[in-house]
């Protein structure tokens, strides 16, 4: 009998260890949880950003070419001796 009741206790101290990583385990899968969802938010507001530099690029790009004669932007136009 006597062995019996050590045995029922060491099996109850292995339970509490047991029910106490498995609390620890769902508290890190509650923080995983937490984690994945704002790498997923960051993840979509960067797309968005993205998406909206692209459509930016896009219309620069659909933008016409300036022409041989128009007006150059930037820098300095300079005047050659055959222009003078």
């Amino acid at each position: 009998m006597v062995g019996v009741m050590q045995d029922v206790a060491e099996a109850h101290q292995r339970l509490h260890v047991t029910e106490a990583r498995v609390q620890n385990n769902l508290s890190r899968i509650n923080e995983l949880k937490q984690e994945a969802a704002a790498l997923l938010a960051s993840q979509k507001k960067t797309q968005t950003t993205s998406s909206d530099t692209t459509a930016a690029v896009d219309m620069l790009i659909a933008q016409p070419a300036p022409t041989a004669g128009g007006p150059r932007r930037g820098g300095v136009h300079r005047v050659s001796s055959d222009e003078r």
